[in-house]
């Protein structure tokens, strides 16, 4: 019996900044690999703080797909370590950021 080799599914992570009226600002997206989707929602807020930092957006309020990431930036212990340094690295932005709020909202 032939074995099938099953290629892994590479995740791609994005998002968007909006204005104070909901208007949109900028968007971004890219590819990140095969991982989870904990992984890939946290690759995608990093790239989105960084995206914020840099045209000099804040204070923010940010929205995350994946509620496990609002638990872990709280200080909920990660399983993989993988994802400590990004938790890491978002956590020291949203503090240089001023993110005065961190809500959880449902895919469209």
């Amino acid at each position: 019996m032939a074995q099938q080799k099953e290629d892994p599914i590479t995740a791609a992570g994005g998002g968007l900044i909006r204005d104070h009226n909901g208007s949109w600002v900028v968007g971004f997206r890219r590819p990140i690999g095969p991982v989870d989707s904990v992984a890939t929602e946290l690759w995608a807020l990093r790239d989105g703080l960084q995206l914020a930092a840099t045209i000099q957006i804040k204070p923010l309020q940010v929205e995350v797909i994946v509620m496990a990431i609002i638990q872990l930036l709280l200080g909920h212990r990660a399983h993989d370590t993988y994802i400590v340094n990004l938790i890491h690295d978002c956590g020291f932005m949203i503090e240089s950021l001023q993110v005065n709020r961190i809500d959880h909202t449902f895919r469209q």
